[in-house]
Formats: C-alpha cells, sequence, structure tokens
C-alpha cells in the first residue's frame, strides 16, 4: 500500500505537511501532479497560468530528486489516474492540501472524496494557508488565521523513500507543447519556481520594500516597487505563511536601524504584511461561500446588469477605449500578465461602471490574463469594484484623475500607448480636447491614430451612481446586507502580538487597497 502525495496549488517541499506527513508515516510515497485537460480549457485558465506551473513543476521535480524521490506526472481526469494507480500499486492514502478554487476544483475534490471512500483509501486534506474550512462564522476568524500564520513552519523533509520499482515519472509538456493553448501563446509570464521565488522575496525585504508605500498604486513605478510575490502565493511556489515569518524576522533585523532607508523598509514591509492578511481573508469568503463565483454577494444587484455591450467590452479587453489610463492597463496586462492593485480596482471600474458591464463577463478574461488569478481574491474583488456586495463603500474611479494622480508624468501613457506619446503633457491624459487643426502638428488623429471616447465619462459614471442608488434604496436591502457583513465582513484587526498596521473594524473596512496584485 503506497501513499500518494497530490500536488495541487502547493508546488513546494518546504511547509508542505502532506508531503512531511507521507514521509514519515510511509515506506512507499509516489507524489504527484495530474494535468487536467479539462481543467486548462475552463475559460478562467490560460497559458500563462500553466507556464509558470510548469515552469515550477520542473524545479519541484528536481528538488524531490535531491530528496531521493521523483515528481510522476499524469495527465487525464482525476479519478481515472487515481483508479490506474490504485489497481496497480494498491494506494493507502492520499495526501493533500485544501483548495478553495473556482466552482470546478470544487465539485472535482467532491468526487474524489466519494471515490476515496467507495475505494477504501483514507483521503487526508491539510490547510494551504489561513483559510479556515467549516467556519462556522467569523467572529473568530481573525485569531484563528493568525494562530495559524504564527505557528512554525513544516520542514522540509530529509528523505522521501521512492517507490521500489519505481514509476514512470512522466513528461511535463511545455506551454508550447500544450494543444489547448496553441495559437493562444501570447505575452510574457512570470518566472514561476521556488528559486525564482526565494530571490524575489530577497530583493524585495532586502531593497524594494522601501519602494513600497510610495510606489503601490503608480503602473510605472509599482513594477519594481510592489513585492511582485502573488504569482508564487497563487501556485504554491512560496507558502504565506513563510513570507509572513520572512517579513517579520527582517523586520526584527532592522529594530535597532533609524537610518531613512532602513525606515523605509520597515514602513513597507508592514504594509506588505496587512496587504498579506487581507489576502486570506477574500479567499475565506469562497471558502463560507463558493456561490459567490456566480451570484452577488448582495441579491438585490442580481439582473442590474442584463446585457453586456460586446464592442465595448472587445474596446475595453484591446486597450482602445479612447481613455489613455485604462488602454495603458489593459494593453500591459495583455503584454505582462500582471497589473497593481490600484490599477485594476481601476480598469475593472471602468468596465462595471463607465461601460455597466457585469462582473461575471469580466471575470474569466481577466482571471485568464493575470498570472496570479486567485479564485478567492478575484471573486470578491471583482464584486467589491463592481458595487454589488452590499457592504462595501461604492468606489467610482474617474479614469481622467486616476491618469493624473497616477502617472503625473504620462511615462506609463507614452510607453503602452506610443500613438499619443509626441502629445505635450497638458494633452496627453485628455487627447480628444486637442483641437483638430493642431492634430496634425501632434502626428496623431483623434478618432482615426487613437479612438475617441467610447463613453462621455461624466455621464456615464452619474447613471451608474443612479442605478446603484435604486438598488440600494430597495426593500430589504439594509438587512440583507447586515446578513452578508455577517457571512464575509471583517471584525477586528489582524494581529495584536507582532503590531501590524491594519484597516478599521468597520462595515466598510474591506475597500482597503488590497494589493492582490503585488
Amino acid at each position: 500500500m503506497v501513499t500518494i502525495v497530490w500536488f495541487k496549488r502547493d508546488l513546494r517541499t518546504v511547509d508542505h505537511l502532506p508531503l512531511k506527513r507521507a514521509s514519515e508515516m510511509s515506506d512507499s510515497v509516489v507524489p504527484l501532479y495530474v494535468i487536467e485537460p479539462d481543467y486548462w480549457a475552463l475559460p478562467d485558465s490560460s497559458f500563462r497560468h500553466y507556464s509558470f506551473v510548469c515552469s515550477s513543476l520542473l524545479e519541484l521535480r528536481q528538488r524531490l530528486k535531491v530528496l531521493g524521490n521523483d515528481l510522476v506526472v499524469r495527465q487525464g481526469e482525476i479519478i481515472d489516474v487515481f483508479t490506474q494507480l490504485h489497481s496497480r500499486l494498491g494506494i493507502g492514502k492520499i495526501l493533500a492540501h485544501q483548495e478553495t478554487g473556482n466552482d470546478w476544483t470544487y465539485k472535482r475534490d467532491v468526487e474524489v472524496i466519494k471515490w476515496t471512500q467507495k475505494s477504501g483509501i483514507e483521503f487526508i486534506q491539510t490547510p494551504l494557508n489561513g483559510t479556515i474550512r467549516c467556519l462556522k462564522n467569523r467572529d473568530h476568524w481573525n485569531q484563528l488565521h493568525n494562530n495559524r500564520m504564527e505557528s512554525e513552519l513544516v520542514a522540509e523533509p530529509l528523505f522521501i523513500k521512492p517507490l521500489e520499482p519505481p514509476l514512470n515519472s512522466g513528461e511535463i509538456p511545455t506551454c508550447r507543447q500544450n494543444i489547448l493553448f496553441e495559437g493562444k501563446i501570447r505575452g510574457k509570464v512570470q518566472r514561476g519556481g521556488r528559486e525564482s521565488g526565494l530571490k524575489t522575496l530577497d530583493s524585495f525585504l532586502e531593497d524594494r520594500s522601501g519602494q513600497y508605500r510610495s510606489s503601490i498604486s503608480k503602473p510605472e513605478l509599482a513594477v519594481t516597487g510592489c513585492s511582485r510575490l502573488s504569482p508564487h502565493i497563487t501556485w504554491g511556489t512560496l507558502s504565506i505563511r513563510e513570507i509572513f515569518h520572512r517579513s517579520y524576522s527582517t523586520l526584527d533585523s532592522l529594530k535597532e536601524s533609524s537610518d531613512f532607508k532602513s525606515k523605509r523598509r520597515k514602513q513597507g514591509i508592514r504594509a506588505y504584511i496587512s496587504r498579506l492578511f487581507w489576502h486570506c481573508h477574500f479567499i475565506q469568503k469562497l471558502e463560507d461561500d463558493p456561490q459567490i463565483e456566480y451570484r452577488c454577494m448582495h441579491p438585490a444587484f442580481e439582473g442590474m446588469r442584463d446585457v453586456a455591450n460586446t464592442q465595448h467590452l472587445q474596446a475595453w479587453l484591446q486597450g482602445q477605449t479612447g481613455y489613455p489610463i485604462v488602454d495603458a492597463c489593459m494593453r500591459s496586462l495583455q503584454e505582462k500578465g500582471w497589473l497593481n492593485f490600484r490599477m485594476r480596482a481601476m480598469v475593472v471600474s471602468f468596465a462595471a461602471y463607465n461601460l455597466w458591464i457585469d462582473w461575471r463577463v469580466l471575470s474569466p478574461v481577466l482571471a485568464q490574463l493575470f498570472t496570479d488569478y486567485e479564485p478567492g481574491i478575484h471573486y470578491s474583488q471583482l464584486q467589491m469594484q463592481s458595487g454589488v456586495t452590499g457592504i462595501n463603500a461604492i468606489r467610482i474611479y474617474n479614469p481622467i484623475k486616476q491618469s493624473l494622480d497616477q502617472d503625473p508624468e504620462a511615462n506609463f501613457i507614452r510607453t503602452y500607448v506610443p500613438e499619443l506619446s509626441d502629445l505635450p503633457l497638458d494633452l496627453i491624459h485628455t487627447p480628444w480636447a486637442i483641437e483638430p487643426m493642431f492634430q496634425k502638428e501632434y502626428l496623431v488623429r483623434i478618432g482615426r491614430d487613437y479612438p475617441l471616447p467610447i463613453v462621455e465619462g461624466d455621464s456615464s459614471m452619474k447613471k451608474a451612481r443612479l442605478e446603484l442608488a435604486k438598488v440600494r434604496k430597495s426593500l430589504n436591502f439594509k438587512s440583507i446586507s447586515r446578513e452578508v457583513f455577517i457571512k464575509h465582513g471583517s471584525r477586528k484587526k489582524s494581529s495584536k502580538k507582532k503590531k501590524s498596521k491594519s484597516p478599521q473594524n468597520d462595515s466598510q473596512s474591506d475597500q482597503m487597497e488590497l494589493d492582490f496584485g503585488s
């Protein structure tokens, strides 16, 4: 009887409890990753995700070999793979981390539980991060989360006894070898793997954290000023608990330092720690209520945005809205698979309010673009930025104001909207204001070389506010909002023990600058 360690969004060997337990309890361990075609064909999956996973699997395989074993990779439906392995080997236990994923992975795990029970196989799932399974209510979640984050890391196994004779390890097909992504490979992908994750973590804590607070909202500076750890957290090359520990350890090492650079680093690390807390807070929403993938948290908003304008959606997606900062952000996202939080919130706000597109229409196209797509954060944030939670302040971003505030020199716009690069600073944020007689002078014709605004900004925002106000005045809106808050709202500060800053504890506290693109 062998023990299977089933890897999912936990592609590492450090702080990996299932792997550690398997190494201690079993004489024959099979580390397994299954490439599930149905999953990778989903509308919220993309080559970007697979590319990051692929490079992480290659590195995980090399590390497991150092520990005396190998990563077995199979392709197919998970029950079929387990059935074949059980028929050949006799599976005694399957160990895995709990996964709070999309509806597909939830149903897949339910089927695995049924199959293991029917087959007499013990299926042991352990917590992956600060998300609490079967949580009765949110009242004590903060303390449970903090206790888990402050607990010791699980040490890497010294040795993992392999199966004798070993199984064929199987190939790890590259993104280009996976026929599901044929013709869909466009743009760059942040490099996966634990080694890359550790280097990124080191460079942030030891240097770049000093820029964090000043650059987090600015699209040009955030590329280096943000941690850039989000894909590594999403796909598990680093555990979020490991990042917590390293962050606090760095703060301790800086305790006696009072020079300007050290102060800036301490401020940046503290700010980042608070966002790690909110990372798990938002995933907990999906864990508690899987329906938020499909339904508004507050049911009164259902049907408010019935039909999406396909032309508007495509113009927004391709960066052709006529609003330079919106277009620069969407083109940057298409190219690099990453965008800082403030700009993510702004482009969603523009699509949800100015273009009046339902968040469920935006969800899969954005999920495909984000290398760090994390379902729990993704759905919660889309609903929050679209104003359909019923417990958050309505925040409609004015794209012109955001452009002036966050890209004041228009360097980001000039990079990603090069057709406007010759415009002077006083016109580049609002190119539609250029008199036709002067457009030739600036080598751009608005409406031909660059589009006119797809909608009028002020009137579309005003209309959105009126529609939202109607819903919020509807019968029983407030009482249902209280129920939503009881289920999903934050209760108190993150961690008194570490004295880290955290948002205010009221019904609007989710409306903070959550850097889920950090």
